[in-house]
């Protein structure tokens, strides 16, 4: 007799590889063994799918049953709470301080990312140099239809970027449960297993789950400044730079890509060469390192005309504004991983750089112990009112830069084709009057044909003008409007692992 289940509640399915249940109806279940709160089954119509474990009540062979476990929705962080789950009393959950505020630069923290379990993206063997030959080559395309329904919910719960699984609705609670849940003064897991809140790490330390020593060279420090928390600067503060890129060739000329040399101001003697890859790999170990902190984004790859002279110098400008940011950041300056990158010349070192730092046991939530806020009670109230405050400002300024980026654009190319098309032909116009005088030059017509010669030169002149004054204004605003544009995307994850975390402080206090 196959394993079976019993619905207890109504589930909607929100994709195409969840089971929508219906209460009461009868399951069959491919395991017993539940991936991450989700198991596979199907139901009488012979459809197969993935479904919410504490949706339903598993028949085993002996006909014994199990409690249903009572659910939450807590709305103030988007996440649904299980508390029929206790954590250890010895294990309180602590205060997730290091993000109660976010204003300025140096108070932001950024973007979350998966969790230690998470398949690494730049993961590779010794010939990492070797098998990446195309510095733009994209991910591979991963087929949820071509493996089965828990390979594709493990690759979406581990896939990086703002992509979330699926959140199951709770719309049929009984009221019992929810009395049971009100009775809990202990906070069990987020039944969402893909949100930022989890993926980050952040669940796992407020319920003390982590336990991992930390040395003082590894502490990160957030002290308390002029209008809130802050990270603590850089005591050997420095700045990076990028020189005119230059194309070359490995494998007898077979395959080109283009360089960067970088350089540190505080070792100004020492310049690495680095590819396009090197620098998505460093954005790759920070975004891991630290799921919290601010990271813009890298200059979008592109794949065709990689070698083009326009799209160089913008990369270029593009990398050194996310290289400057870097260097000026109070904790990305001071990580091994940027350190390395800026450091290690030969393709040895290199390697075994890139090794340590991927073996980096403080990521995720780990990295969490890693931070040492002041003695300072935070007021959940006044913390949320901030947060809102920002979630405003933010969302505010991220319309505005927008807005800001596609009217430069707009102008940008009216600058380099309208403009300079009707000054040319306004010049042309006047060159040819010129010429049309310069046929009767026995009537003293020869300082008008001058005049208009002079003339139409001078709106050619200025066409060109036009066409290259972006270079000098609108193409380095909107090269600083994408790094802000990157920040900003950063910002509702991270007031989402915020907000999870005030959630489950608040409730466990019920």
């Amino acid at each position: 007799m196959s394993l079976q289940a019993v619905a207890l509640y109504d589930f909607v399915a929100e994709s195409e590889s969840e089971l929508q249940l219906v209460a009461g109806e009868t399951l069959s279940l491919r395991s017993a063994q539940d991936v991450d709160g989700w198991l596979h089954g199907s139901n009488a119509q012979g459809k197969e799918g993935l479904f919410p474990a504490a949706y339903v009540q598993v028949q085993a062979a002996s006909n014994s049953s199990r409690k249903p476990p009572s659910l939450n929705v807590i709305g103030m962080a988007g996440e649904s709470f299980n508390y029929s789950q206790p954590t250890s009393p010895s294990s309180p959950a602590p205060l997730l301080g290091v993000a109660s505020t976010s204003s300025g630069y140096a108070n932001v923290p950024g973007t979350c990312q998966p969790t230690d379990s998470a398949p690494s993206p730049c993961d590779d063997e010794d010939d990492w140099d070797d098998d990446w030959d195309d510095d733009d080559d994209d991910d591979d395309d991963y087929d949820d239809g071509a493996a089965g329904p828990l390979e594709a919910l493990k690759h979406r719960a581990f896939s990086s970027g703002s992509t979330t699984g699926p959140t199951p609705s709770a719309t049929s609670v009984s009221s019992s449960a929810q009395t049971q849940r009100r009775q809990s003064s202990s906070v069990g897991r987020t039944f969402n297993r893909f949100s930022t809140f989890v993926r980050s790490g952040g669940e796992a330390f407020v319920l003390g789950t982590t336990a991992i020593h930390v040395s003082d060279k590894d502490r990160i420090e957030v002290m308390s400044g002029p209008v809130g928390p802050e990270w603590k600067p850089n005591p050997q503060p420095f700045s990076c730079t990028i020189e005119e890129p230059t194309k070359q060739t490995k494998f007898k000329g077979m395959k080109s890509y283009i360089a960067y040399k970088v350089t540190a101001s505080n070792q100004p003697h020492l310049q690495v060469s680095r590819r396009y890859k090197h620098f998505d790999w460093l954005h790759a170990r920070l975004v891991e390192k630290f799921p919290i902190v601010c990271i813009p984004q890298l200059p979008e790859k592109q794949a065709t005309g990689r070698f083009e002279a326009d799209f160089i110098r913008k990369r270029r400008r593009g990398l050194a504004l996310w290289l400057v940011y870097t260097a000026a950041h109070p904790i990305l300056s001071q990580s091994v991983a940027f350190h390395h990158f800026l450091t290690s010349g030969d393709e040895r070192a290199w390697k075994e750089g890139k090794r340590r730092a991927e073996r980096d046991d403080l990521t995720g939530a780990n990295f969490f112990q890693t931070v040492r806020t002041p003695n300072a009670q935070l007021v959940p109230s006044q913390v949320d009112a901030k947060m809102e405050a920002f979630k405003a400002f933010s969302k505010k300024m991220d319309d505005s830069v927008l807005q800001l980026s596609q009217t430069a654009q707009d102008l940008t190319r009216k600058h380099r084709a309208t403009f300079k098309r009707e000054f040319h032909r306004m010049g042309n116009a006047l060159r040819s009057m010129g010429q049309a005088f310069e046929m009767d030059s026995g009537h003293g017509t020869e300082k008008l044909t001058q005049a208009l010669t002079f003339a139409g030169n001078t709106y050619v002149e200025l066409g060109d003008t036009f066409a290259a004054q972006p270079e000098n204004d609108l193409l380095p605003l909107l090269d600083v409007l994408g790094l802000y544009q990157g920040l900003l995307a950063n910002f509702s994850d991270i007031l989402h692992v915020q907000k999870g975390a005030m959630g489950f402080i608040v409730f466990s206090k019920v």
